[in-house]
Parts: structure tokens; sequence; C-alpha cells
């Protein structure tokens, strides 16, 4: 059987509205590369709207057997007692508000988690973290263009879900962010296992998982060009997701 795999979608609202016009062009969205990597690992996708009303998400919480944490714009730095950088581009407060819900619920279970680059950020807001704004290393760690991902090495801690995935000290990552989890405000039960040569925090895990699958990395797995890469990480979230009941 296929297990069933939650993932958080995002929330656009058109920007031409007006007063009077039917809603029909606010969109839920996700990206093809995070349904096609569950798909071809072996899972079921279950996608997550970012329902007003919360509660209905306890229903998706019930269902998937694994949760994907996706990326996207950033979360509201009043969740981590900051004020807004100037260049912090907001997520619309429907997604923020079912993410940090959606997180905070699964985090209760046991319950696989594998949450991708926004994902880190939301997972260590949600445990009492922090986050940096706005990294002064962006031409190591944001996108070159568009539509085309940074390139740079990043240390595994041998001790880690990371390492036994990988098997390797050091791998090649795709990069496409502008903000980072805080190494000085790291979320309760949480621990660092992955770093860029420049220090910026690229993967937590738990510190006592108890055999639970729980990966936050920072890069873009789904999407990276390396093959082996993508399967190695979305096979080993996939056998732990058909393995767990509750």
């Amino acid at each position: 059987m296929r297990p069933i795999i939650g993932i958080s979608m995002s929330y656009s609202e058109y920007d031409g509205y007006k007063a009077g016009d039917l809603r029909f062009r606010d969109l839920y969205k996700v990206y093809t590369h995070y349904v096609d990597s569950v798909q071809q690992s072996g899972g079921m996708v279950l996608l997550i709207p970012t329902f007003r009303e919360l509660s209905s998400l306890d229903y998706y919480i019930e269902v998937a057997q694994g949760f994907i944490f996706t990326g996207g714009d950033d979360y509201p730095p009043e969740l981590y007692n900051e004020t807004k950088h100037p260049k912090t581009k907001l997520v619309h407060k429907r997604r923020a508000d079912a993410d940090i819900y959606l997180a905070r619920k699964v985090l209760q279970t046991n319950k696989p988690i594998f949450a991708i680059c926004g994902g880190i950020q939301l997972i260590n807001i949600v445990s009492g973290g922090k986050l940096i704004q706005h990294l002064k290393q962006l031409e190591t760690h944001n996108k070159k263009s568009r539509t085309v991902d940074n390139r740079h090495s990043v240390k595994i801690m041998k001790d880690s879900l990371l390492y036994e995935i990988f098997r390797e000290e050091e791998i090649l990552v795709n990069s496409a962010h502008h903000q980072a989890v805080d190494p000085e405000h790291i979320g309760d039960d949480l621990r660092i296992t992955a770093t860029a040569h420049d220090g910026i925090i690229e993967s937590l895990e738990l510190k006592n998982p108890g055999g639970r699958f729980f990966l936050a990395v920072q890069w873009h797995p789904e999407r990276i060009d390396d093959n082996r890469h993508r399967e190695l990480i979305f096979n080993a979230f996939i056998t732990a997701a058909k393995s767990t009941s509750s």
C-alpha cells in the first residue's frame, strides 16, 4: 500500500480583485516537484489547503501517514518576537495561520516529518526558535536567477538521520533562500545536523527522535538535478511513512 503523504500548500489572493468581483482567481498552490517526488518514491499525495477554519485541518492530520512542509515566502517575524526586516516578503496570512496550526499539531504525533526550505524555518519557529531574516551571503544561498538555483556543499554530522540516508559527510545541494534558522535561537528539542561552510544551518533533526523520521532541510531535494540525491532522501521518508500507523 502506498502511504498517504500530506503536503502543505501556498495561498495566493488575486491582486486585481475589486469589490463585486467573483473570487475565482484566488489559488491554492503547490509546485509539481513536491508531488512528483512523493509519487515516484511510492507515496500517495494528499494536498492540504490553507483553510480559514483551522480545525478543518484535523482531518488531514489524522489521515496522512507522513507530512511535507513546503517552501514559500517568509513567515511573520512577530511569531518569533522580531520586527519585520525590509527584505522580508510575507506569506499570505491564511498560509501562515494554517502552517503554524498544522506544524504544531503534527509535531505532537509520531508521524514522519520532512520539512523543506521554508519548512525548516517553520519547524524552528513553532519549536520556539528564531530566524535570520535576511542573509548577508546571498551570493551563496539565494537563487542565481528566477529559475536557476545556486549550488554549494553541506557538511553532515555522522550521528544523524541525514548521514544514515547519504552515508557521506559532505554533499552538494541546491539553494534558493534569503532567510535561515538563527543558530543563536534553535527551537526546543531540535539539533543542528548539517551546515554550509559559512556556518548557515542546513539541517535540523530531533535531539531524541526515538525512531521517528524527522528531517528539516534548507535546500530543495524535490527539484535537485541529482536523481540519486532526490531518490535517497524521498525513498527514506516514504519508507518511514509506510511503517507509521499513528
